[in-house]
């Protein structure tokens, strides 16, 4: 019959090494590993910082847009001519009037 191996004594030596590790006295935590992480801890902070990523990737240009340079639409809205209609004023159970009465 085969026998399964049995732990060797460096398994044990482990065993008992972890078991003396885990009652440090005080001032010697810094000869203890520190806990390996947990996924859904690192996890996390993955997404939290693809969320601040993409959000900073979203509204970066619209930001700059707003705060920075001319905005080239505000040139083409400038050259629009001023009229005195408004959709406000609009009855829209008619049609609107003819574009040479709008000014």
């Amino acid at each position: 019959p085969v026998t399964p191996p049995r732990a060797g004594p460096a398994v044990a030596h482990l065993d008992s090494l972890s078991s003396l590790l885990s009652a440090v006295p005080s001032g010697f935590e810094f000869a203890v590993p520190p806990a390996p992480p947990k996924f859904s801890h690192a996890l996390m902070e993955a997404v939290g910082a693809y969320i601040l990523l993409s959000g900073a990737c979203t509204f970066a240009p619209i930001l700059k847009r707003k705060l920075g340079a001319k905005d080239p639409a505000l040139a083409v809205l400038a050259s629009v001519p001023s009229s005195r209609f408004g959709w406000l004023q609009a009855d829209l159970r008619r049609p609107p009037p003819p574009p040479q009465g709008l000014a």
